[in-house]
Parts: C-alpha cells; structure tokens; sequence
C-alpha cells in the first residue's frame, strides 16, 4: 500500500503530465487536420474529388491502385495534358489521364480501379512534379516511357 507522499516503486510520478506530453498530443492532432485540410481544398477547388476526399472503396484494390488514386488528387492540374496509353481514348472516348480517374462532374472514376497503366502514370507524373519537373518535360517523359503501351488519348498539347 502505498502511504501519502510516497511514489510507487519503478514510476517516476510524472507518467503523462510532462510539458512535452501535454503538447505533442494537441499538437500531432492540429497538424494532421491541418494537413487534411490542405489536401482536401485542394481536391476540391478542382472540382475534384467530390466524395468529400474520401477514395472509394475500388481506389484500394491494390497498393499501386491505391497510389495512383492519391497522386491523382495529389496533382489533379497536371492530368488534364497528360495523354494516357492505355487504350482508353479510343475505346472510352477519355481525352487525357484525368478522365481516367474523374469523371467531367469530378466525382471518382472506376476505370483506373483495374488498369496498371493509368495508376503507374499517375505515380510518375506525382513524382516528377513533386521533384520540380516542367509539366513540358513530365509529358515527353510520360510519352517517351509509355508511348510503346498502347494507343493514346488525343490529349492536347502542352502550350
């Protein structure tokens, strides 16, 4: 039993009411809405991602579906003058690797829940933005590695 005044044996008594420890917890949490924040105004001054930046169930069919779903929302200004080679323009009428993951409304589209092409696409395009890339030299680099896939979209090019 332990007496007024005495502290158990192996606590230090101050377990949890650290000034660190009062911090870091509001703070973690501030910075996570924050950044969630940030991601879904993002998604969604684009019109994109109209499920409230919620991925639909199919975006985690596997983890490189899962990817390219979230570089999509991540770069969704750079799809628009990205040709896919994929087969879908011709087959789908799509114009550009944004039709491949957003319909015109901006609500998710499926078709990338199955096709590898479009999710390694859109990973690319994340990363090479992500590193400071012209969206100029990001679509002859999307040309260049992709171009031998399939038949392309239409997509117009980069001015």
């Amino acid at each position: 039993m332990i007496q007024k005044g005495q502290r158990q044996k192996g606590r230090s008594g101050t377990h949890g009411k650290g000034p660190l420890r009062r911090w870091v917890g509001p703070w973690s949490i501030l910075a996570l809405v924050a950044g969630g924040l940030v991601v879904g105004v993002v998604a969604l001054s684009s019109g994109i991602g109209r499920s409230g930046g919620k991925l639909p169930t199919y975006a985690y069919n596997s983890a490189a579906t899962l990817a390219g779903y979230k570089a999509a929302l991540r770069v969704p200004d750079a799809l628009p003058a990205i040709p896919c080679y994929c087969g879908c323009g011709p087959s789908q009428g799509h114009v550009s690797l944004k039709d491949c993951f957003f319909y015109a409304d901006g609500s998710f589209n499926d078709h990338d829940s199955n096709c590898h092409i479009c999710v390694e696409e859109a990973a690319d395009v994340e990363e090479w933005y992500d590193d400071g890339a012209a969206l100029k030299t990001i679509r002859a680099a999307i040309e260049q590695k992709y171009s031998g896939s399939g038949p392309s979209t239409d997509t117009p090019p980069v001015s």
